[in-house]
């Protein structure tokens, strides 16, 4: 037991920190008055990235396996379609809402594929594979709908909160300033 203990504490003395693209959310929300969001993509590994940029309409967020929503091709586009972000640098990309002026919330998965730029030596012998890794990550777009209705109801004696509009909004629960 005391050789495992110390194998794994060995083990986590060589762990490097983890470095790669990150977003200001893991969610974003594009407002009812708003034809386009512009976000941050910061790149803080020591090499430089190649990103494309990919979405497609779902029916409601999930665990990340959610199937696509045929028909729904050309209501989110974006913008660029390929860039680069320098080593410890960042880039901005917006994505813009086409879609119908409606009373319906809509939901995007946003994929970012990330790319190391590398170049790789010429060789006389062209037979040998050079492998570059690819990581895809994604977000969430939530579009409000044009003709947004906040509504909710609260039932004090359950204690709970029904939102009976057509859009999402965050409740942010505090104690009161007698601690009640």
């Amino acid at each position: 037991m005391m050789k495992k203990m110390l194998f794994i504490g060995l083990c986590g003395l060589c762990i490097q920190p983890a470095s790669a693209v990150y977003f200001d959310s893991i969610i974003y929300d594009m407002d009812a008055s708003k034809d386009f969001i512009s976000r941050p993509l910061v790149n803080d590994t020591s090499s430089n990235n190649l990103y494309t940029i990919s979405a497609y309409k779902i029916a409601r967020p999930g665990n990340g396996n959610e199937r696509p929503v045929p028909g729904q091709d050309k209501d989110l586009v974006w913008s660029p379609l390929l860039f680069t972000v320098q080593a410890n640098g960042q880039e901005y990309f917006k994505l813009y809402n086409r879609g119908p002026g409606d009373d319906i919330e809509r939901y995007y998965r946003v994929i970012f594929k990330e790319t190391p730029v590398t170049v790789f030596p010429w060789r006389m012998e062209q037979k040998k594979l050079n492998i570059v890794p690819s990581v895809s990550m994604s977000t969430i777009l939530i579009v409000r709908p044009r003709k947004t209705r906040f509504q909710y109801e609260i039932n004090e004696a359950t204690g709970t909160i029904k939102n009976t509009g057509n859009t999402f909004f965050r409740v942010i629960l505090q104690k009161g300033c007698n601690g009640d």
